[in-house]
């Protein structure tokens, strides 16, 4: 059952590995073999008034006093967002996509609960901004206003899926990997041999990966590369690796030994995690946990039988919507029928809808590869690249972002990825035989 917390808590890496740690060890406690008060642990950890002292034990023999009962008889449903974003674009507040979205719904009622894994490249409409890959949900609503991530991304499941979303819960990529180290690394038997020639690196760099087949010990790093690799298979099967991780972090967390490390779990959860689930709530979110049985989770997610691939090679699936309210209806008829939804949604049309924004890229510069890396910056967040060439002349001092869209927040939006100035933005009109949006780099385009 520590699936269920496990996305409570909020950590999210292609999967939720945090959250397995963190109710594992609630758990632990709540168990009432430690002696140990599960409700003044998690005060103080979460800063209490006595945070900084040592959690108090109960005499040998002692029970833990029980953890308050959730009383809500409410659908309780959580949106799980893991971001793909580096450090150096967290401190200049760069704007970030979604590498994963997991919808978490538990029924306290009935006892059961469900993870619902959402394909990152399903195109479908965002509000404000059209059809799009739902993975930039998130990253166009930190342009439209900092901060404003999350509830696009919420806003956006709500509409296409037509349920009602309660919660987010964000992390990136760094804390994952302190995370599975925190608890020494995880087993995970590798069903397939993994095999990467382009797993992106931290430096926006490229690497071969190789993982072989039979079970391996992954420390955090490993075991990221082992969730987030796409190009040695399609994105459903990078889905049902991300369950194996999850899986194999919780059977590590729930031994008696891990108990030691609560502190430190927390501690990278309040630093790495972003959520607007009330810390004060956690305690009864467990003692909900404890009370439903692994059997009565299910896990699922959107697959290649309900979309419909563009390209038949994974980068543009539209829904087949049908097929995908079929299934939210399975996972939430129980108690909570599944409602129209609240804005117009993509179905397999007869007419492809509006792709997502296309973007030329032309190198002004005499620097080597710079159109290159930055069409695949583009790429990896949601834009379709429909060239990469070398400008003429090759001595541009500014970059230029050509936007033929006719609403300026698309150049605006590439510009700001790109680490440029919206100064940078020209408006033309649009041309059938030229990309959306056209960018020339100059001198001051960052990279080397």
């Amino acid at each position: 059952m520590a699936l269920l917390v496990l996305g409570v808590a909020g950590f999210v890496c292609g999967g939720l590995a945090f959250g397995a740690i963190f109710v594992g060890q609630l758990r632990s406690f709540a168990a009432g073999g430690t002696g140990i008060d599960p409700s003044l642990v998690v005060t103080r950890l979460l800063g209490g008034p006595s945070s900084n002292a040592a959690p108090d034990v109960a005499p040998t023999g002692g029970t833990a006093p029980s953890l308050p009962v959730y009383s809500d008889s409410h659908r309780l449903t959580i949106l799980l967002l893991g971001i793909d974003q580096r450090q150096d674009e967290a401190a200049q507040h760069i704007p970030s996509r979604t590498d994963t979205m997991i919808v978490l719904t538990v029924d306290p009622q009935q006892k059961k609960a469900a993870l619902i894994s959402i394909p990152r490249d399903l195109v479908v409409p965002i509000p404000g901004h059209g059809d799009q890959k739902i993975n930039t949900a998130h990253f166009w609503g930190e342009v439209d206003h900092r901060g404003g991530g999350p509830a696009l991304a919420v806003e956006t499941v709500e509409s296409n899926f037509g349920i009602h979303v309660d919660y987010y819960a964000r992390v990136d990529f760094l804390a994952f990997e302190r995370l599975i180290d925190a608890i020494g690394g995880i087993d995970v038997d590798v069903q397939r041999p993994i095999l990467d020639d382009a797993y992106p690196t931290p430096d926006y760099g490229i690497m071969r990966l190789y993982i072989p087949a039979g079970p391996q010990w992954m420390d955090g790093a490993r075991a990221l590369e082992y969730a987030r690799s796409r190009h040695s298979a399609n994105d459903f099967a990078r889905q049902a690796r991300q369950r194996a991780v999850i899986l194999a972090a919780e059977q590590k967390a729930l031994q008696p030994r891990m108990l030691v490390e609560l502190p430190r779990f927390v501690g990278i959860l309040r630093e790495s995690v972003g959520t607007d689930i009330p810390f004060t709530e956690l305690p009864a979110l467990v003692s909900l946990a404890r009370s439903i049985p692994a059997q009565n989770i299910v896990d699922v997610g959107i697959t290649s039988g309900m979309v419909i691939d563009v390209h038949h090679d994974g980068t543009e699936l539209l829904p087949d919507q049908p097929k995908i309210q079929q299934l939210f209806a399975r996972v939430f008829e129980d108690t909570t029928p599944v409602q129209p939804p609240t804005a117009p949604v993509a179905t397999a049309p007869t007419t492809a809808p509006r792709s997502p924004v296309h973007v030329e890229v032309t190198n002004g510069t005499e620097r080597d590869g710079l159109a290159a890396r930055t069409a695949d910056e583009l790429k990896g967040k949601g834009y379709v690249i429909a060239g990469v060439a070398q400008a003429n002349p090759t001595n541009a001092a500014h970059t230029i972002v050509v936007d033929r869209t006719g609403a300026r927040h698309a150049g605006q939006a590439i510009a700001q990825a790109i680490g440029v100035p919206a100064s940078a933005v020209q408006d033309a009109p649009a041309r059938p035989d030229l990309p959306d949006v056209t960018v020339i780099l100059g001198d001051d385009a960052p990279g080397p």
